[in-house]
């Protein structure tokens, strides 16, 4: 277990931090883009991976984007921002940002993606709007911002194809069907290392909205493990407990979900 009021060690940091990235450009987080040259934010866009590994974008682009021809490098900057799973808070919980290049596809590459189904179906469907263009991606890194701190992920690092597990719902219901006293234990289970994973305390110098204070909330759900919020009167803390494997389909979520909570309870750590 690392506790911390900053980044969590770098090993931890590294794999969670690019697992968070890979499932942000895959189209968990919102993203903008800002060509910073045209001095022109292009939102909201639709964005993606493709079965190659290609990052995709489709939007529609009005003023000096719509001007851009195909096969031409805008300079750009990615924004992604990524909020709480747990509807009752409002809460930024990651966000990466990267500069790079963004190239509009031709008509006949487009329509030659929408025939092969190497695009998501959320650009697809997209692409069915009048106007909507397609585009390419081009970055060398991101810079990741999570609740632990920020880490720089070379592109070269992510591992884009295929899709990763997104807990995403599914692992938000499946932890909120849990009782808020075992997901206290779980909390607890991680700072006193009985349970592995890190802890992340941010004082809050008391301005914590009082609803919220003493209450835990499921801030993020992937393959790795449960990420916890949990309101005090003095900070918010920030549990991340991992699961004791990679959880690669909904099932082995289920699973390993429910084994990460049994394993916390106070009864079970009196039977071993």
């Amino acid at each position: 277990m690392t506790v911390s009021t900053g980044m969590p060690d770098a090993l931890a940091c590294d794999d969670r931090s690019r697992l968070l990235a890979v499932r942000m450009l895959q189209g968990s987080a919102a993203a903008t883009l800002f060509a910073y040259r045209l001095g022109e934010t292009l939102d909201p866009v639709v964005h993606g991976v493709a079965a190659d590994g290609a990052l995709a974008v489709v939007a529609l682009p009005r003023g000096r984007w719509a001007e851009e021809q195909p096969g031409r490098v805008v300079d750009v900057r990615l924004d992604l921002v990524k909020n709480s799973l747990d509807p009752r808070v409002s809460t930024v919980v990651a966000s990466a940002h990267a500069l790079g290049g963004l190239v509009w596809a031709e008509d006949d590459e487009t329509d030659a993606r929408l025939v092969d189904g190497s695009l998501p179906e959320a650009l697809r469907q997209s692409l069915t709007v009048p106007g909507a263009r397609l585009g390419w991606l081009l970055l060398d890194r991101l810079v990741v911002h999570d609740l632990s701190g920020a880490v720089v992920v070379p592109h070269a690092e992510l591992p884009l194809a295929p899709p990763a597990l997104d807990g995403g719902l599914t692992g938000l219901s499946l932890v909120t069907a849990c009782s808020d006293a075992a997901l206290k234990d779980v909390c607890w289970s991680v700072m006193v290392g009985r349970t592995p994973g890190t802890v992340t305390r941010k004082p809050h110098a008391g301005h914590a909205c009082p609803h919220t204070l003493d209450q835990i909330f499921c801030a993020d759900v992937d393959a790795l493990g449960v990420t916890l919020l949990l309101v005090t009167a003095q900070d918010l803390v920030v549990v991340h407990g991992e699961f004791e494997q990679l959880a690669d389909s909904a099932d082995a979520l289920n699973c390993l979900v429910h084994q990460l909570v049994a394993q916390a309870a106070p009864s079970c750590d009196a039977e071993r």
